[in-house]
């Protein structure tokens, strides 16, 4: 078997799994960049995947605090550890410097207090289906109390995430965001108006919608409206018109911030037989479009083991 291509890992169990098979079959020399402390990889690992003068980046410590690895694949082989965060401090003191703007001044625990002199408590749900939102969420934390701000995290089901939006009750979600890949202005922009209940940044909106009115509650907010109108501005008109209706939706949500974007571009490691041939050496690995390998025509996928075929 063969690794086309192992550039990171997304935090999944296949592509730690795929990592792992990477590391003890001694094929990590053409990676170039190994994440170290995040999603639960070993050091020792993400040392070793590393190419020659590759580079071993850090973030955290969902996988430990102490790391232990073999020097001799580092210094040896000449290659780059890097220390990352999620805010540089250029964020952090802009970030800090507004919030005390604001009058949220910090208590002797380092926690800002609200105007009625509770602490400033962030809970974020989550449908507890994988520990990827549960690890990012702990990089989050610790950005946020830099700020003064503390942040939990609350797992469930998806069924109760869901109603629990739905009604109000909770605070803050995390979700996957926009599924599109490969949009154009051809492509029918509804994840970015209100549309649907599971749009959980405004479910009453799209509820509203999909019940034409019977349930929910109609659009109050400005930009929410217009991006209502511009969808429906964009069933009719052509496709140099399309393509400004698109760009205007999405500078709606740059300016006004429904959903707060966390990772992207995420990287997913690919195992492929020898034997199988014509699979791309770097391909989309998402939903929309394509089903993530439907795009590539897995049925044009052949071995040359005819005993395969």
């Amino acid at each position: 078997m063969t690794a086309r291509w192992i550039v990171g890992i997304d935090g999944s169990d296949a592509a730690v799994d795929a990592l792992r098979w990477a590391v003890g079959h001694g094929i990590g020399r053409d990676v170039d960049i190994t994440a170290l402390g995040a999603f639960h990889v070993p050091a020792i690992m993400a040392v070793f995947a590393a190419k020659r003068g590759g580079t071993i980046v850090t973030c955290a410590a969902t996988s430990g605090y102490m790391v232990e690895f073999d020097n001799r694949h580092f210094w040896m082989k000449l290659k780059n550890l890097i220390g990352s965060h999620f805010a540089n401090y250029a964020e952090s003191y802009a970030a800090n410097k507004l919030l005390d703007d604001i009058g949220l001044k910090r208590g002797s625990d380092g926690v800002r207090k609200l105007s009625d002199g509770r602490p400033l408590e962030i809970i974020v749900e989550t449908a507890g289906e994988t520990t990827e939102q549960t690890d990012i969420l702990e990089l989050i934390r610790s950005t946020w109390k830099d700020a003064g701000i503390k942040l939990f995290s609350k797992p469930s089901q998806r069924d109760v995430l869901r109603n629990r939006v739905f009604s109000g009750e909770a605070m803050m979600s995390v979700w996957f965001g926009i599924d599109n890949a490969l949009a154009t202005s051809d492509t029918a922009p509804d994840e970015l108006a209100p549309v649907s209940q599971i749009q959980l940044q405004w479910p009453k909106f799209g509820q509203y919608h999909e019940t034409a009115g019977k349930s929910g509650e109609a659009p109050d907010i400005p930009e929410a409206i217009e991006l209502m109108k511009l969808r429906e501005a964009w069933r009719t008109e052509p496709r140099e018109s399309r393509e400004k209706i698109w760009h205007r939706m999405l500078s709606i949500h740059a300016e006004q911030q429904y959903s707060i974007g966390v990772v992207n571009g995420v990287q997913q490691p690919v195992v492929v037989h020898n034997a199988l041939k014509n699979v791309p050496e770097k391909g989309l690995y998402n939903w929309e479009p394509g089903s993530f390998f439907g795009i590539y025509r897995p049925d044009t996928f052949w071995f040359t083991d005819a005993r395969r075929n």
